[in-house]
């Protein structure tokens, strides 16, 4: 049977605003606390976290998991000062604990005129990762396609091999990469093989033998420039841009070879690579609909998902312990 994990926050950006004559104390602070071993000054030229920024450093946060912190836009001059925050709020409270709690105070120690319910109600969102994964259930059993446009698909081409020999997809891309709406859905296994992480072990005689991943299918939902915290949770629900369905629902109406046909394209492009290949927009439109009427999978709510989602980041920037808890933000 299925199942699905809660919905979880993979990655959080965010900028705020540093007052022009607060900015170098800003930097002067996070100078001083470089002596701390929970603080590093990123000095490699050629990082990626130089290429926009002039200063960049990273703050523990938990054992395996650091805040990245940016100050001073290269192409903004001294015309707008602000800091941006990264981190993954869901691998870093793994531990226990509210990592957004630990960021706060070390920006309390760096910001002069720290002001904690500002960070929260008017920092800007940048980016934030919305992810789930789905367990026993492998992502090419999966039709998905979208509204929004010039989607695409695409495979691990390295390790095609690993998911069958008829090259069935193991990565579907719904969006641009580098669009404010973007959903991804891959297979999660693979990703762990290439980091070195096995699945359940297989035994013979009290000896390990091997691996068996359970399927496991990640779904990967990332936005950008969303605005400030308000503004998230009074967002349209993005989930409902998207039509998933399972080839299983999707092959029980017709036999239509015609329609057999197009299932046949779907599992080597994706659906949506299969439907923009029907020039025919009457066509198009009716095979479209068809998959649209098939049966969702259960696990598919798009109303709960986005609750989901939305409850899941007021953990993360309003847990009991912040300053601004109890408040109303929204």
């Amino acid at each position: 049977m299925a199942y699905r994990t809660p919905v979880m926050i993979d990655k959080l950006s965010m900028t705020i605003d540093i007052n022009s004559r607060a900015h170098s104390g800003v930097l002067q602070r996070l100078q001083a606390m470089e002596l701390h071993e929970d603080v590093l000054r990123v000095t490699n030229a050629d990082s990626n976290l130089l290429k926009s920024y002039r200063y960049a450093y990273l703050v523990n946060i938990s054992p395996d998991q650091a805040c990245t912190i940016q100050i001073a836009p290269k192409d903004r001059g001294d015309r707008r000062r602000f800091m941006r925050l990264e981190w993954n709020p869901h691998k870093s409270s793994r531990g226990g604990g509210n990592s957004f709690d630990r960021i706060l105070h070390c920006l309390s120690e760096c910001i002069p005129t720290f002001d904690p319910i500002a960070v929260i109600t008017e920092s800007s969102i940048t980016r934030i990762d919305i992810s789930f994964d789905l367990f026993r259930v492998p992502v090419d059993s999966l039709l998905a396609f979208t509204i929004l446009r010039k989607p695409n698909s695409r495979r691990f081409a390295e390790l095609q091999q690993d998911y069958g020999p008829r090259g069935y997809l193991n990565s579907v891309d719904l969006g641009r990469y580098d669009a404010d709406r973007y959903l991804v859905i891959y297979d999660k296994n693979i990703e762990r093989r290439k980091r070195g992480i096995g699945g359940i072990g297989l035994y013979k005689n009290g000896t390990t033998v091997g691996y068996r991943p359970i399927p496991r299918t990640r779904f990967e939902l990332r936005l950008r420039d969303v605005g400030t915290y308000r503004d998230f949770l009074t967002l349209p629900n993005p989930y409902e841009n998207y039509t998933i369905t399972t080839f299983r629902s999707a092959r029980a109406p017709s036999q239509d070879h015609h329609w057999v046909h197009f299932l046949d394209s779907c599992e080597v492009r994706g659906a949506q690579a299969a439907l923009s290949l029907i020039e025919n927009r009457r066509i198009r439109t009716q095979y479209r609909d068809a998959l649209r009427a098939c049966q969702p999978p259960d696990w598919w709510n798009p109303s709960l998902l986005w609750e989901e989602a939305k409850n899941a980041f007021r953990r993360i920037l309003l847990p009991d312990t912040n300053p601004i808890n109890g408040q109303t933000t929204a």
